[in-house]
C-alpha cells in the first residue's frame, strides 16, 4: 500500500509542477524512498505510518533535514483521497501545542 501511495503522490506532485508550482520533486522522491526503507525495516502497519511518533522516529532515522515535511504532505494527500482517517501534523507544532496546555 505504501508503494502505491508514494507513486500516486509523486504523480500528483508531478502534475502540480507541470502547472507551474515548483517543489523539489527529486528530494521528495528520495525522502519517500528513505521512508519506505524505514517502514519496511520497522515492519510498520499502515495505520502506524502517519502518526506523530512515526514522524519523529523517521526524522531521527533519515539523513534528510526536515524529512517530516514530506510525510506531512503525503499524509495530507492520502487524507484528501480517503486513504487514511487523519492527516499528520507538524511534530514541532504539536510539541509546542502540548507544552502550552
Amino acid at each position: 500500500m505504501l508503494v502505491d501511495a508514494i507513486v500516486d503522490y509523486l504523480e500528483w506532485e508531478t502534475s502540480i509542477k507541470a502547472n507551474g508550482t515548483h517543489r523539489p520533486l527529486i528530494r521528495d522522491s528520495l525522502v519517500l524512498i528513505d521512508f519506505l526503507r524505514f517502514a519496511a525495516h520497522n515492519e510498520m502497519a499502515w495505520e502506524d505510518m502517519f502518526t506523530l511518533h512515526t514522524q519523529k522516529g523517521f526524522s531521527h532515522f533519515s539523513g534528510f533535514k526536515h524529512a517530516s515535511r514530506v510525510l506531512i504532505a503525503l499524509s495530507g494527500f492520502l487524507y484528501s483521497n480517503g486513504k487514511i482517517p487523519q492527516a499528520s501534523d507538524n511534530p514541532k507544532k504539536a510539541d509546542r501545542f502540548a507544552r502550552s496546555l
